[in-house]
Formats: structure tokens, C-alpha cells, sequence
């Protein structure tokens, strides 16, 4: 009864850890995500207001322990002027998993 005790109290003890996650990709696939979160309009601060871009990415940055740009809307900007987004865009990738046929449709626009 005590071993059963003991393994029970070992994965709860676990369980009240946060996960530590590592970011292993690159720092404009991270900004991608950051702005796609940004343009969601769901993240608010404490006080209650909607999230600045600046605001969202130093959270997030900060949370995989990595510098955040000094000005996101720039890193933004040169996001916008690439010259195949579908395909270097790690959220279009994710999209078309996700939704098959995606791609196609965007690329028929």
C-alpha cells in the first residue's frame, strides 16, 4: 500500500510542474506566430487591454528565454515582403495540414 502511495504522490508532485518548452525554430517563424496571436485580438494584458504586438512578443520571446526585437512591427513588415510567403510561412504549413487545400486556394487568389 505504501509503494502505491508513494508512485501516486510522484506523478502528482509532476504534475504541478510547468512544462519547460524550448523554442528549436527561428526567430521569424516565432515572430509569425506572435503577430498571427497579435492579430487574433484574444491576448489582453492584466489591466484588461488588448495586447500590443511589442507586448506580445516580449512575452513570448521572454517565455523561450530568447532576446525579443526591439521593434517587432519591423520584423513584421519585412515578413509581409517576402517573395513566397506560402511557401517559407511555417503558418501556412500549419494551415494546410490542418485544412487540406489551403495552399491551393490561396495560391488560386
Amino acid at each position: 500500500m505504501i509503494k502505491i502511495s508513494n508512485a501516486i504522490k510522484k506523478v502528482l508532485e509532476k504534475k504541478d510542474k510547468p512544462v519547460q518548452l524550448r523554442w528549436d525554430g527561428s526567430k521569424i517563424d516565432l515572430m509569425e506566430l506572435v503577430y498571427t496571436l497579435y492579430l487574433s485580438g484574444q491576448l489582453k494584458t492584466q489591466s484588461g487591454h488588448h495586447a500590443t504586438l511589442y507586448e506580445i512578443s516580449m512575452a513570448v520571446y521572454e517565455q523561450f528565454g530568447l532576446d525579443a526585437p526591439q521593434n517587432p512591427s519591423r520584423v513584421v513588415s519585412s515578413l509581409k515582403q517576402r517573395n513566397d510567403p506560402v511557401e517559407l510561412s511555417i503558418f501556412c504549413k500549419a494551415l494546410s495540414d490542418l485544412y487540406p487545400g489551403f495552399i491551393r486556394c490561396l495560391k488560386n487568389r
